[in-house]
């Protein structure tokens, strides 16, 4: 999942390196200005004193004058004898500049990097110590990228994916509501196994079962999640479906969360064959055991980055099935024979599904897309990419919910952000 964006990022980002130059020194950060001031005056305690400053502190926040929007943050690193150079993944978007390479303070073990960035983000960063020239061709590709990453030590607040990861919450930052345990009555998750013969294989899937269910109801919506695997360590979709029930967003909602596994590149980069076992196979299988709403208007599929990619596809080829896509940080740089072009070449044709979008006729589809104001980083700008396609859909006719968010790539959001395009899919109003 992300991991594999991390892996494609580093292999173009460095894939030119050579060496890094020495730059004149100049600061945006207000503390990081005062500790060289110290230093330059001769006060070698301020150093020592510095990194016990920010223990459990990292990064830095702090105000931009006379800019309420945005905050000035600042990742900090503290190097040995064997740094040699520090580069971050993750944060503000770096334009037409492939690395984001840290600074280092003189000739001090600090490694700096401040960037602008708006009062309300959220996201999450990963720091590469010494990286490399990486090749897609590499043996054990994704290993070297893990070795080369590292985790802020300084900063207490991690999460799972990407692997070494740390996150950052500014002061405007929304609170993530939906995913907070609730006294609301609970669902059931169960987990399964389904056969497909279009697979050729079997699938892991959980269930999610609304509480008060019953065979003899009113039938229930349904939600196919790709991507499965989240849930519950990364994504509690489960509680998130509870308290928007408990709230009446949403009507009672079965959920299937589909596991994508080692097949994932495979399966949701447009795969005609897993669109085919997601509504020839699967979901006339719920039906058969679940009370399930049987019209299209009532099945919501969503996913996030080649996920989002998948559920526009799937409910493209089956809107007979399908009715409503909620994407999040869709892959539509997508074109056909990608895995097998070079890494300068990479992402030079991009927009396939949206063109399909545009010379076919347009279906009864609705359409929640979100995407974060920090995918603008080359090489691939998630931003242009998924307006183009909201461009086209609103040109062909269709209902579109689109929103940006001020966060990356990232899991970190989209665990509660799924709820927005559920009440905007499922809900009311």
């Amino acid at each position: 999942m992300i991991i594999q964006r991390i892996v494609l990022l580093v292999v173009v980002l460095f894939s030119m390196m050579t060496t890094t130059s020495a730059q004149e020194e100049s600061f945006d950060s207000p503390r990081i200005a005062a500790l060289a001031k110290e230093l330059k005056s001769g006060n070698n305690a301020a150093l020592p004193a510095f990194w016990e400053e920010v223990k459990g502190k990292a990064p830095l926040v702090e105000p931009v004058a006379g800019d309420a929007k945005n905050f000035w943050v600042t990742y900090l690193w503290r190097g040995d004898a064997e740094t040699k150079r520090v580069s971050l993944i993750g944060g503000a978007p770096v334009g037409d500049v492939l690395a984001k390479f840290l600074t280092r303070l003189g000739e001090t073990d600090l490694w700096y990097r401040t960037e602008k960035l708006p009062n309300d983000s959220r996201f999450t960063y990963v720091f590469m110590i010494n990286p490399e020239k990486l090749a897609l061709g590499d043996k054990d590709l994704e290993a070297k990228v893990l070795k080369m990453s590292r985790r802020d030590s300084l900063n207490p607040r991690s999460f799972p994916t990407p692997p070494n990861a740390a996150f950052v919450e500014l002061p405007g930052a929304l609170p993530q509501i939906w995913i907070k345990p609730a006294d609301a009555p609970k669902g059931e998750i169960k987990s399964e196994k389904i056969k497909s013969e279009i697979l050729g294989e079997e699938r892991n899937i959980k269930i999610y079962l609304p509480p008060g269910y019953s065979a003899d109801g009113k039938p229930c919506a349904l939600l196919i999640y790709l991507d499965g695997e989240v849930v519950p360590f990364m994504v509690p979709l489960g509680i998130v479906l509870d308290n928007l029930i408990a709230k009446e967003k949403i009507p009672p909602t079965i959920a299937v969360m589909v596991s994508s596994g080692a097949t994932r590149s495979r399966d949701l980069a447009c795969s005609p064959k897993f669109a085919d076992f997601l509504a020839k196979e699967m979901v006339p299988n719920l039906r058969s055991r679940f009370r399930v709403s049987a019209d299209p208007k009532h099945t919501v599929i969503s996913g996030f980055s080649l996920g989002g990619l998948m559920a526009s596809y799937s409910a493209m080829r089956h809107p007979e099935i399908i009715g409503n896509v909620l994407s999040q940080s869709g892959s539509y740089w997508f074109y056909e024979g990608w895995t097998q072009t070079s890494p300068e070449n990479l992402f030079g044709d991009s927009g396939w599904l949206t063109a399909q979008f545009a010379s076919s006729p347009k279906l009864p589809l609705r359409f929640f897309m979100e995407v974060g104001k920090l995918e603008q980083g080359m090489p691939i700008n998630m931003v242009l990419e998924n307006r183009r396609l909201r461009d086209t859909l609103l040109a062909k006719g269709y209902s579109v919910v689109y929103s940006e968010y001020s966060g990356g790539h990232d899991v970190l959001h989209w665990r509660n952000s799924v709820a927005d395009g559920l009440m905007v899919l499922f809900g009311k109003t």
